[in-house]
């Protein structure tokens, strides 16, 4: 799951900016979407009630899955829209500011891959050290992060939206300019 993950969010880092282009869409937009995405997601990990029910439809898919390694593990688990806007995020940056800030970014992204393995591959050990409740509290808090990061990248976008297109100064530019 964490080598899909990982090739999926380099896939998006080194191909992300150019078809966000074709689309036309913005950095701006981005992180406004990827806020309330990754906001929602977080809002949910703080929302949920420990020792949820499997619904009978859950129990039957999770018995017929072989490999739960690409779907939902790497997408969306691991690999989810909220990381994918933060590694386009970075990949426009990178496109802007040359190599250098390319490789920092691969290195990056490899990085998060490797601290998302870890907790996944000692998950049975940690379960024994922290215990349900300890879990929970690390869910909880890993749900508030969530929240602020979500946040954070709201507040990007805004201030980007505002600055580019909304702002007078952005105004007295593009009144001045020629038709």
């Amino acid at each position: 799951g964490s080598l899909y993950a990982c090739a999926l969010l380099l896939i998006f880092l080194w191909a992300g900016p150019w078809i966000l282009s074709f689309f036309g869409i913005t950095i701006d937009a981005l992180n406004l979407g990827g806020g309330l995405i990754v906001g929602s997601i977080g809002w949910g990990v703080l929302q949920t009630k420990p020792n949820r029910k499997q619904s009978p439809k859950e129990q039957q898919e999770s018995r017929e899955s072989t490999d739960i390694s690409f779907c939902p593990l790497a997408i969306p688990l691991i690999a989810g829209p909220g990381a994918i806007a933060v590694v386009i995020t970075a990949g426009e940056h990178a496109r802007n500011h040359g190599w250098v800030v390319w490789a920092a970014a691969t290195l990056a992204t490899f990085v998060c891959i490797l601290i998302t393995w870890l907790p996944l591959h000692y998950a049975m050990h940690m379960l024994k050290v922290f215990g349900e409740v300890g879990m929970n509290a690390v869910t909880k808090i890993m749900g508030f992060l969530l929240v602020c990061i979500a946040a954070q990248m709201i507040i990007t976008g805004v201030i980007g939206v505002w600055q580019n297109n909304l702002s007078p100064l952005s105004a007295k530019a593009t009144a001045n300019e020629p038709l």
